[in-house]
């Protein structure tokens, strides 16, 4: 062999190696999870200026829950989830009686169709409130809630609530 080829050859195997190695570090660290950005996400709750969120969950059969104090006495009449994916579940609320500031309240949608894998994901939501009896104007609160999906294969029961 040749000086030149010679050294192309030695260039290719020593730079070959180096980056099978590097594809062996990646191919590790995708197996892990490692590479999976929603894991690294922070949970978040936010509802809006009427709503102190304390807390959010949600679980493998669809049913999502928020714990919040209101900032003022208020009437929720529904609450719509949007799902990571795009469905969404509207849960209403007729003759819920107000809500006192101050005091945690859990209010939730299910969506017992859908099959939520268990990692972290984005849900929107939206709060139709008003404010007393006689108040004619409906008023809305867009939130969106990030929050661990718990698994369970187990009937409808009561979750635990994740709180930041």
């Amino acid at each position: 062999m040749n000086s030149k080829s010679q050294s192309s050859f030695e260039f290719l195997s020593t730079y070959g190696w180096a980056i099978f190695a590097a594809l062996a570090v990646i191919a590790v660290l995708a197996t892990f999870g490692f590479t999976n950005l929603r894991n690294n996400i922070p949970s978040s709750c936010s509802l809006g200026a009427d709503f102190m969120c304390s807390g959010a969950s949600a679980d493998t059969r669809g049913v999502v829950l928020i714990e919040f104090s209101p900032a003022k006495k208020l009437h929720i009449d529904k609450l719509i989830c949007t799902y990571p994916d795009g469905s969404s579940e509207t849960q209403t609320y007729t003759n819920m009686p107000a809500l006192i500031p101050g005091k945690d309240e859990i209010i939730g949608c299910e969506d017992t169709s859908l099959s939520l894998s268990a990692r972290k994901d984005k849900f929107q939501v939206q709060i139709v409130y008003h404010l007393n009896e006689t108040d004619a104007l409906p008023r809305t609160a867009q939130g969106e809630i990030v929050t661990e999906i718990q698994k369970t294969n187990q009937p409808l029961a009561p979750l635990t609530l994740i709180k930041d």
